[in-house]
């Protein structure tokens, strides 16, 4: 049997203690060549390590581990003193995500409120 994977999951007969080498019902043949075709499948689904194929989880883990990296400042603003701040054109269709970091110090008890507007 070919292997179903990665599409479906493969279903296996597992021969018992008292089935013979040449069972009709669990071939021991067959039973080495499902097992090779499934491993095979899960080896290309896995890739190798440094995987240039796009579809195996080694090439798609790569590319998440860069991009968690690669952050773009897209901008960034100082104020001191202010009671309202604006911060423009931070927010595009460029990127699906955003990380803001917001530093503050003072010297005096207050409230802060942030509002985000796209």
């Amino acid at each position: 049997m070919a292997s179903n994977f990665p599409t479906s999951l493969d279903a296996f007969t597992n021969p018992s203690s008292t089935d013979s080498m040449d069972s009709v019902s669990v071939p021991h043949a067959t039973q080495h060549a499902d097992l090779n075709d499934a491993v095979e499948a899960l080896q290309a689904k896995v890739g190798a390590d440094g995987s240039a194929v796009t579809s195996s989880h080694d090439y798609k883990i790569a590319q998440l581990e860069g991009a968690s990296s690669g952050l773009a400042l897209i901008t960034s603003s100082s104020f001191s003193g202010s009671s309202a701040v604006s911060v423009d054109n931070c927010f595009t269709s460029s990127h699906t995500a955003y990380q803001i970091v917001f530093l503050a110090t003072g010297s005096a008890n207050g409230n802060l409120y942030m509002r985000f507007r796209n």
